[in-house]
């Protein structure tokens, strides 16, 4: 089978983004019965071993250049018609005209929807003028289906009048033997962690997710407890600016680790006890589901996807954005640290791991094929 992962950011260059997501996937699951082609539009994009070959038709990123990489990706489709499938890792227009041009071509082609009221919106006044919106679900119901990756997404599909039958439900699945708290490899030799409870939080350092209420709440609990903030951030934007300010009003300095972009960040998480994501807007957090899996208790907001997996009080904690809540959470989940240690890895293995959500793919793919 050959496969052409569609994703104008690229796919493996930073810790995260749905491009990074389907690279983990096939890279942890290693199979010969399949080929993947890259077509991207990142001129920083490295080649990777999960990848047979990547294409860069132009280059992406702002209005014009997408405008351009849209057009040029679709003639590329047109001129390079040897795949069998045809898959976008996420659905904004750059994608909705490779997809067209996969449907003339007459091959299996699927979108994705990697993040919840957002990629299907009209989000500004040219996407209104045009309808933008409307535009791409007649897309969407032309072409084989549509993933949705959590609950959330699958009922914003059919508010929008995309056909049931189209929608492919197929949640993220992480490399549970990659995020094992069992794990023997360990090359981390930092005091911080210490005698230590440490929160963990992972992803891009940005005011969305909203780490600054982690810092907050972290200045209301007991000395020994300490924040690891794992993935990148732009040292000068104003909030990673306000984040240090932060941490020198309320003292915090010796208590919060900036780890930074790591290709290991299984490393740090398995030596966390919590994971606090407190983000406005999600799709389904990766960074969640391997938090879980390294045996982390886990406390988020109820954004996108985060209902699906931390489906009952059993697994880890749902908050409101407050941080009362995590101070809340944090307290009573060391009460019973080893039942939602436990929990949270089994829940992952049982319905999130790597391999479930690879065979869902190739379960979809062969059933138009």
């Amino acid at each position: 089978m050959k496969i052409i992962l569609f994703d104008q950011f690229g796919a493996g260059s930073t810790y995260s983004g749905p491009g990074n997501y389907f690279a983990n996937l096939f890279r942890a699951n290693n199979q010969k019965q399949f080929s993947v082609k890259l077509v991207h539009g990142n001129k920083n994009q490295k080649q990777l071993p999960c990848f047979d070959q990547i294409v860069m038709p132009s280059l992406a990123g702002g209005v014009f250049n997408n405008a351009i990489f849209g057009y040029k990706s679709a003639q590329y489709l047109k001129n390079n018609k040897d795949y069998d499938v045809f898959q976008s890792t996420h659905c904004y227009m750059t994608s909705i005209l490779a997809a067209k041009q996969s449907i003339k071509n007459d091959k299996p082609t699927f979108l994705r929807i990697a993040k919840s009221n957002s990629e299907l919106e009209n989000r500004n006044n040219l996407s209104k003028l045009f309808n933008l919106s409307k535009k791409k679900v007649e897309v969407i119901n032309t072409c084989q289906g549509i993933v949705a990756i959590s609950t959330q997404i699958k009922n914003e599909l059919l508010k929008k009048g995309v056909s049931e039958n189209k929608i492919h439900f197929i949640p993220n699945g992480v490399d549970i033997k990659k995020f094992c708290p069992e794990a023997i490899s360990d090359n981390i030799q930092c005091d911080f962690f210490n005698e230590s409870n440490v929160i963990g939080f992972c992803g891009e350092i940005v005011e969305r997710k909203q780490p600054h209420l982690i810092l907050q709440a972290l200045a209301e609990l007991d000395l020994h407890y300490k924040l690891c903030l794992i993935g990148p951030y732009n040292k000068n934007s104003p909030y990673i600016k306000y984040l240090h300010r932060l941490i020198d009003d309320l003292k915090l300095k010796e208590r919060v680790l900036f780890v930074g972009y790591t290709t290991q960040p299984e490393m740090y998480l398995r030596k966390c006890n919590f994971f606090c994501l407190p983000s406005k807007c999600e799709g389904m957090p990766n960074a969640l589901l391997e938090a879980m899996a390294s045996g982390c208790i886990p406390i988020s907001t109820n954004v996108s996807g985060v209902a699906d997996i931390i489906a009952s009080n059993e697994y880890g904690f749902v908050i409101n954005s407050s941080v009362f809540d995590i101070v809340s959470c944090v307290n009573a989940g060391a009460s019973k640290l080893n039942f939602f240690k436990e929990n949270a890895r089994k829940r992952i293995v049982e319905n999130f791991s790597s391999q479930k959500a690879f065979d869902s793919y190739m379960q979809m793919y062969r059933g138009f094929i």
